[in-house]
């Protein structure tokens, strides 16, 4: 989503804070910029086997909507939108 006025966090402030292609992605991730921006992240930990689940892991998706609306400051800005219902384990 674009961003509009002037005071945002650094992180966004020196690049696109979108990739336009997964591509992109893999070409930021070998960059220094990107080193620290994903440096507060914790190391991902799978959990354990869990009873009457099945062994084989497979991802859940949730979707959060947050209800408050005026996401796009302009008809033609960029708009979040979500089209894969099927795929969405809960909406909240």
């Amino acid at each position: 989503m674009p961003l509009r006025g002037p005071d945002h966090a650094s992180i966004v402030t020196g690049e696109a804070p979108y990739f336009k292609s997964l591509a992109e992605l893999d070409d930021w991730i070998l960059t220094p910029a990107s080193y620290k921006a994903l440096d507060g992240l914790l190391k991902y930990i799978s959990r354990g086997k869990v009873h009457g689940l099945p062994e084989e892991p497979r991802g859940q998706l949730l979707i959060c909507h947050d209800y408050k609306g005026g996401y796009t400051e302009k008809p033609s800005a960029l708009a979040y939108t979500f089209n894969y219902w099927s795929l969405c384990s809960t909406f909240i």
